[in-house]
């Protein structure tokens, strides 16, 4: 209700973004050295699917809640190298959840429709990244723009059906 009729005709992909700041929050470090994080995804985000533990029915596999990590930086490579060839322009970054926190708040409308890129704090919890690609126009919102990317190494991602967790070990410094 915050975004413009017209935002619904924008193509955008949205991915999960844990970045090292949510790390340390995660971490909650008292003192510089290392330190090991343990990163668990929302339950809400596995809510829904045909596989869910709560339900007594078994899809075929192709239907599964299917959870797909990548390594970021081959994943970005590839993503802007397709944009390059295809000369699309693209706006990326992460998700604000605070400015809808505030009691008042504005969004100027512009061209590259900067609020597709705040969500309210309720949503917090999806830690999403989106890239939206700024020249593109869609008729109908149900339209989609497929992105042709060069596939990834197998030892750049993981496959998995099942919800999941990551551990992580970090030195934290001072600047």
């Amino acid at each position: 209700m915050l975004r413009r009729k017209s935002s619904k005709l924008k193509p955008i992909y949205c991915f999960y973004s844990y970045k090292a700041g949510d790390a340390l929050v995660d971490g909650q470090p008292t003192h510089t050295g290392k330190l090991q994080i343990r990163h668990d995804f929302d339950d809400r985000l596995y809510s829904g699917f045909s596989n869910d533990s709560k339900h007594n029915i078994m899809l075929a596999k192709p239907h599964w809640f299917t959870q797909l990590t990548l390594q970021p930086k081959p994943f970005l490579e590839r993503i802007q190298c397709a944009l390059a060839l295809t000369q699309q322009q693209y706006k990326m970054g992460s998700v604000d959840y605070k400015l809808f926190s505030n009691e008042t708040f504005f969004i100027e409308p512009t061209a590259e429709y900067d609020e597709l890129f705040y969500k309210f704090p309720d949503y917090q919890y999806q830690y999403e990244g989106r890239i939206l690609l700024q020249d593109v126009q869609f008729d109908c919102f149900t339209e989609r723009y497929p992105l042709e990317i060069h596939p990834l190494d197998k030892s750049d991602y993981r496959k998995t059906f099942e919800p999941l967790y990551f551990e992580a070990n970090f030195t934290v410094t001072r600047r």
